[in-house]
This record gives structure tokens, C-alpha cells and sequence, in this order.
């Protein structure tokens, strides 16, 4: 194995950069991380572990972030000039101390502060010009299409925001090893490897053992979505509102905006969950920690029928379509051997691909340039176009809405993609149907 020296920034999700700090620390790997921002915090204890020698930087850009307002005022474009000074101190020492880089979330230093964005190009091609090794992680709605993905706004933000979304993936595809979701890839051109194929990740300390459960008078029912509108939890509440009324006996408890070790613990309390109702993924990071506890876990979406055939890595959840899950719920509330059967399978697929000490290994392969074939996934092959956190008709409504304003150019897809031709057939289709705005 190759040696390294690593920097993670500069988005942390769902502690995940914890994790890998964690698991580099134990191999005795050199490597630092900073968090600008933070998903889905992990905890006060992250602060800790952070790179001191960086963090002597970004002191000064926290006390910028804190004295300027969202306002577009002097005072703000001000403060981010010694907060750009530092920012730029912080690439420079990087570029200087490390030979690695793992981004998150779409996003590299530049992208930090304001003025910088407008040269974040830059950023990437002088990592390419002092030989350093980039890894971007993307997670789905950070390369996903606004027009299939999440989205707030009128037509002319939805055409910004899709245009400078495909501009980004083009540019890492130019510059780095991007690690994504396929589901999500209607921008990408080239070859990338599956997010399922390297993610998610779990701790050990993660993980409960059975004899550690209390028994509970009631079954409990959890759903922890983080964000509601694009979870699919008003349609969750209404379906467990159907089952109530049928006479099912549980307890519904529903989480959201909570510290991430207290839905851990909710989780380990739980007997079923319910992840999400429009997920293009069969194993997010709320639904692999479920699984490691060996709880059923409900995941739904419209990719669940592209899966199978797209992805060779496919997880043992119940990924399904929306109008099956109250069956399924159903089905495992009156099945306490199919729950355990399903639970067991679960935990035992994730202890055997995601726990830190495999992520890691993976990820130091493809750091070396060492990514076997079935990671790979061809976003030529792809024939997916619903996205996630939308129902079709949101769907039908946005892409009708660009076209109409802008053209099917205004998609960014590329143009020997079979998924231009099924979004102008949604587009023609939808348009027949009064779908559009």
C-alpha cells in the first residue's frame, strides 16, 4: 500500500468524516480534516479532532461568518475579504503538506467564501497541476438535477441552478475521481464508481447487541426524515394514520431536526423503520444504520425498479415502490419471524461491506488508482430519469416548465444520452396531459 497524507473537508454528513478519521487514525494513516459546514452534525467532539495547524486559519473565517449578516451590504463584502485571505492561506498550506484529497459534497476550499467561487475551476486544475490525487463524494442531491432533485424557486433560478449544477460535474469529471450514485448521474458524461460500491460507513460503536434491548409492550415504528418536504413525511403520516384506523396497534414516533446520537438511539429502540418514501438510493445513511441494528428497515422510490438492473450492488432493505409500503409495513407488523429474517440479513450485509475498517480499505484502492471494474458505473447505460424527493408529477412540472422557457438544451444532458430522449418524451408526454406549470 502506498503511503499518503490526507485531507478531508470540507462538509461533514452524518459524521461521516468522523468515522474515517477514526479508521485512518487506527491504520496509522497521516491525514487531517476541517469542517466549514456541517449536514446532519455528528456531535460538539468533532471540533476536537479537527487539523489544528488549519484551524488557526479558519478561526478568523468563523469570526467573519459571525459578525456579517445574509444581507448584501458593505459590511458583509467586506468581511469576506480577510475571510477569502484565509481560505487561501488554508489551500496554499494544503497544497504544500498534503498529496490527497477527499471532498464532500460537491465541493472543494474556494467554494468556502464568496469571491473564490468564481474561480473555483482554478482550484481543481492546480491540484491536477501539482500531481495531488482528488476524490469527490458526491451524496445525490449535491450532482443530482434540481429539475428531479430539490428544488425551491421560479423558472429562470430552476435554469441557473441547473446549468452551474452540470457545469460542476463536468468540471470534477475533468479533475478528479468522483464516487456517486447512479441514480443520480443524468449530468454525468464519463464513468464513475457507485456510491454503493465505497459507502455508506458504520463505527463498531454503532453497532447494539440484541440481549442490550428491553422488551417493549408496544412495537415502534420510526421515521427520522431530515428534511420533511423532500422525505416524503406527510405522505408517511397519512399512511400510518390508514393503518391506525384498520385497528393496527404500534407506536409511530417520527424525529427531525434532533443531534445524531439520539436518532441512534431511537433507532436501536425501534422495531421497524421507515426511511423515506422518494429515495433514489436503496441504502442511505438512516437506513444503513437501521439495518447494522438489525432493524427492518422500508425505503421507497421510483428507482427501486432500475436497481437490479443497473447496479450490480444491490442491499437486502425493503427498497420498494410508494404504493407497496403500507402493505409492507402491514406485513411486518403481524411477522415477527420475517422482520428477524430480514434484520438479520441486513446487519449482516452491512458488517460485511460497511463497517469502517472495508470503507476505508476501498477508499485507499481507489486513492492508489486501484477500482475494479464492477465499481464502475456507465451513465450512458442509464435510463432513469424521476430522480429523488419529488413525486413524477413535480417532476413533469419542472422539466415542462425549463423546456417551455429555454429549449431541451436547458436540461444539460448530453446529447448521445438515451436520457435526453425519455425526458423529451416525458416533456411531449406531460405537455399532452397538462402536467406543465
Amino acid at each position: 500500500m502506498k503511503k499518503h497524507k490526507i485531507l478531508m473537508a470540507p462538509m461533514e454528513i452524518c459524521g461521516i468524516m468522523l468515522k474515517l478519521h477514526s479508521e485512518f487514525e487506527a491504520k496509522g494513516i497521516p491525514h487531517d480534516f476541517l469542517t466549514f459546514y456541517e449536514y446532519m452534525p455528528a456531535g460538539e467532539n468533532i471540533k476536537a479532532y479537527e487539523s489544528k495547524k488549519l484551524k488557526k486559519y479558519y478561526r478568523i473565517v468563523e469570526k467573519c461568518r459571525k459578525y456579517r449578516s445574509q444581507d448584501r451590504t458593505m459590511i458583509v463584502r467586506l468581511l469576506q475579504i480577510p475571510e477569502m485571505i484565509q481560505v487561501l492561506k488554508i489551500f496554499i498550506d494544503s497544497l504544500l503538506h498534503y498529496d490527497t484529497f477527499i471532498f464532500f459534497f460537491g465541493i472543494g476550499l474556494f467554494y468556502c467564501t464568496h469571491y473564490l467561487r468564481y474561480i473555483e475551476e482554478l482550484e481543481f486544475f492546480l491540484y491536477k497541476l501539482f500531481r495531488k490525487r482528488v476524490v469527490m463524494i458526491y451524496f445525490g442531491s449535491d450532482s443530482r438535477p434540481p429539475y428531479c432533485g430539490i428544488f425551491e424557486g421560479n423558472t429562470e433560478q430552476l435554469y441557473e441552478q441547473t446549468k452551474n449544477k452540470a457545469k460542476m460535474v463536468h468540471m470534477h469529471e475533468k479533475y478528479t475521481t468522483i464516487i456517486g450514485n447512479p441514480a443520480a448521474s443524468q449530468f454525468h458524461t464519463k464513468p464513475f464508481i457507485a456510491y454503493n460500491a465505497i459507502f455508506p460507513i458504520i463505527g463498531e460503536d454503532e453497532i447494539i447487541e440484541k440481549d442490550r434491548i428491553s422488551e417493549k409492550e408496544n412495537m415502534i415504528v420510526l421515521h427520522a426524515p431530515s428534511r420533511q418536504r423532500w422525505k416524503g413525511t406527510e405522505e408517511v403520516r397519512e399512511g400510518i394514520e390508514k393503518l391506525k384506523e384498520k385497528g393496527e396497534s404500534f407506536n409511530y414516533i417520527e424525529l427531525s431536526g434532533v443531534p445524531h446520537g439520539e436518532v441512534i438511539k431511537a433507532i436501536q429502540n425501534a422495531d421497524i423503520i421507515v426511511d423515506q418514501l422518494y429515495s433514489d438510493v436503496p441504502m442511505a445513511m438512516f437506513a444503513t444504520e437501521g439495518a447494522v441494528n438489525e432493524k427492518p428497515v422500508i425505503v421507497c422510490g421510483y428507482y427501486a425498479e432500475y436497481c437490479e438492473k443497473e447496479q450490480e450492488i444491490t442491499a437486502p432493505v425493503c427498497f420498494i415502490s410508494q404504493k407497496q409500503w403500507e402493505k409492507d409495513l402491514q406485513r411486518l407488523i403481524h411477522n415477527k419471524e420475517e422482520r428477524q429474517r430480514i434484520g438479520q440479513a441486513e446487519k449482516e450485509y452491512v458488517i460485511n461491506n460497511y463497517l469502517a475498517c472495508h470503507v476505508v480499505e476501498r477508499l485507499l484502492r481507489v486513492i492508489d488508482g486501484e477500482i475494479p471494474e464492477d465499481w464502475i458505473f456507465d451513465p450512458q447505460k442509464s435510463g432513469y430519469i424521476w430522480g429523488a424527493c419529488n413525486k413524477k408529477s413535480e417532476v413533469c412540472q419542472k422539466v415542462v416548465a425549463l423546456v417551455d422557457a429555454y429549449g431541451l438544451e436547458a436540461l444539460c444532458i448530453n446529447k448521445k444520452s438515451r436520457l435526453l430522449n425519455r425526458y423529451k418524451k416525458l416533456y411531449f408526454y406531460a405537455k399532452r396531459k397538462g402536467l406543465g406549470r
